[in-house]
């Protein structure tokens, strides 16, 4: 569950339901459009198992819940859908672009970085434009954000490859303002 400004939401199955933190009283349902990631709900419900279907962040103004390849936006209040957003143009070929799944989503004051395929992407969290992109040509990458910074390593996943060309991963720090590069170093 998450908690912001009084409300606790939740997913279960394809609904996202917020209560009333001080009473527990039941302030609204909604029912989620039917996709991979709902489907992918009702089997990721393991102890001890990180749940990627259920990647969901609460503001004050916005709840946003990812989708296969947008994110939508609900009013924190009502339940009622204020807006989607939708994968910035990150390729030249735009009919790869629904091939581009939607990840991890992290939000840091108007900004809203979303790992969208191979891609960590900055963009403004009211109207998705992008601000900027950074591409890994690893297996992953993770990321954190604070202090106006992201925090970005991309890693070779050990046991999907027969020979490793590279082993080395790289930490780097970037301005969360321009995506300029303020440090990198190698471990």
């Amino acid at each position: 569950p998450l908690v912001c400004d009084g409300r606790m939401f939740f997913i279960i199955n394809n609904e996202i339901h917020a209560l009333d933190v001080y009473t527990g009283y039941p302030l609204w349902k909604t029912t989620l459009p039917q996709s991979l990631k709902t489907k992918n709900r009702l089997q990721e419900h393991f102890t001890g198992r990180r749940n990627t279907a259920n990647n969901y962040i609460a503001t004050s103004d916005i709840l946003y819940i990812l989708l296969e390849s947008s994110c939508l936006k609900i009013d924190p209040a009502t339940g009622a859908q204020i807006g989607e957003l939708t994968t910035p143009p990150l390729l030249e070929n735009v009919s790869e672009q629904k091939l581009l799944n939607w990840h991890e989503a992290r939000v840091w004051e108007d900004m809203l970085l979303v790992n969208i395929g191979n891609y960590l992407v900055c963009m403004d969290r009211r109207n998705g434009i992008m601000q900027w992109k950074v591409k890994t040509n690893k297996d992953r990458f993770n990321f954190a954000v604070g202090g106006d910074k992201v925090f970005f390593v991309d890693y070779w996943l050990p046991n999907r490859r027969k020979k490793i060309i590279e082993r080395e991963s790289k930490i780097r720090a970037f301005d969360i303002a321009s995506g300029r590069l303020l440090w990198d170093i190698s471990t």
